[in-house]
């Protein structure tokens, strides 16, 4: 999925605001980071929903008790700061503070001075004189310009330079587009969330309705017992809450934070139209595949499978034997695997782009979106994506001597 309009990939997602691990956000200083979420937070709406532990309950607060004794703990208020911890939701943008409805960063600025913006303008690609661009094809019309800015995300942005001679020589040479400069960075280096689903049935009773936000806690950590070594944490579990009748039922997503599949983004068509072609197969290697079945064995061994939620007559799909079984977890997870569409890294900084976002090799032309970011988000990607925007903005300001 990507979010063709204002607010980009947000516009289809849940706008759940964390900040990650500013670590692992690009070479930029720490401080022009935080400086750069501070002025975006400053024209959003973020807010959290606080849940007092008391209220969960039954199997859900055997659960937090479980995960707290293996260093997870409860958060009764969600923040933008990302800890290994377990949260009733997360921090969501709910709107702009200028009183906009909607969430994007480009109508939520209180700035007076907003480029003009034109819907429905669908970019074929990007013109060159020599090395230098100097605008873009929009329907077959060169619209031009001092300088060029993509921020079509991690999923479009590769074939917009691709379709304009700027990516893998023998991508050009396939498709037969005259080649600008050859970069093999361009659409390499795909990063997502990979997840698999662990159904849970009880027989303790439903939770009252919106006691927790859409349903969901989210824990964040990188082992079971957690140990806090301030390195990324590792997996996220998202804990959907039903019911079934009277009782309530689970959905456990263990996400991959962090993959390590070779992956890419390609081109099979110069018509712009066509969807992109995304080769991501964690059963090339297996590498993810095993972490994935390491950590959701380690949980049932430590929290689903404990003494104390016995009570509770869990029915566990996977069952219990086959959570055991690297070779019986592989044909689940081959089964169950999908993405969680929070794509990054295709455009890297550091490889396809410098630190000034622009893309090597030429000149006029930057990218600032979710591709520069050179591996996934400790979290949800929203907020870093923003900030990569904010840092992009305030370079090309500086670039251009406007401030």
């Amino acid at each position: 999925v990507t979010g063709r309009g204002f607010g980009g990939g947000s516009a289809v997602n849940g706008r759940r605001y964390t900040r990650g691990v500013l670590e692992e956000l690009g070479p930029w200083p720490r401080e022009a980071k935080e400086r750069a979420y501070e002025a975006v937070e400053a024209d959003l709406e973020i807010s959290a929903k606080t849940v007092e532990r008391t209220r969960l309950g039954g199997v859900v607060g055997e659960l937090l008790e479980l995960l707290e004794q293996q260093g997870v703990p409860y958060r009764e208020t969600p923040e933008v700061h990302q800890y290994a911890n377990v949260a009733p939701g997360l921090p969501r943008i709910r709107g702009c503070k200028n009183g906009e409805e909607f969430h994007s960063s480009y109508l939520c600025s209180q700035s007076q001075h907003r480029p003009q913006a034109v819907a429905g303008a669908h970019v074929d690609r990007v013109v060159f004189e020599g090395l230098r661009a100097v605008g873009v094809e929009v329907a077959g019309k060169v619209v031009r310009a001092k300088e060029v800015l993509l921020s079509a995300g991690a999923i479009m942005t590769p074939p917009i330079l691709i379709r304009s001679g700027v990516g893998p020589l023998a991508d050009l040479e396939r498709l037969g587009v005259e080649p600008v400069v050859d970069a093999p960075e361009v659409g390499a280096n795909l990063q997502d969330h990979a997840y698999v689903p662990v159904k849970v049935t009880t027989n303790s009773p439903c939770i009252p309705a919106g006691t927790v936000e859409d349903g969901l806690l989210f824990a964040f950590f990188s082992d079971l017992p957690h140990v806090d070594t301030g390195s990324p944490v590792q997996v996220e579990l998202q804990m959907n809450i039903g019911c079934a009748g009277e009782f309530l039922t689970l959905t456990l997503y263990f996400i991959l934070l962090h993959t390590r599949t070779p992956a890419r983004v390609a081109v099979s068509s110069l018509d712009p139209r066509a969807a992109p072609e995304i080769f991501f197969d964690p059963f090339l290697d297996g590498g993810d595949v095993f972490e994935l079945s390491r950590h959701i064995r380690v949980f049932y061994e430590r929290i689903l499978i404990a003494p104390s939620l016995q009570r509770y007559d869990l029915e566990l799909n996977p069952e219990p034997a086959v959570a055991a079984s690297d070779a019986r977890m592989f044909g689940f997870i081959f089964q169950h695997l999908a993405l969680w569409q929070h794509p990054t890294g295709t455009c890297r900084v550091g490889s396809a782009v410098d630190e000034t976002f622009r893309v090597k090799g030429l000149e006029g032309l930057r990218v600032a979106d979710g591709s520069v970011l050179p591996d996934s988000v400790s979290g949800h990607p929203d907020a870093a994506i923003r900030m990569v925007g904010q840092l992009a903005a305030e370079r090309i300001l500086r670039d251009h001597g406007l401030v």
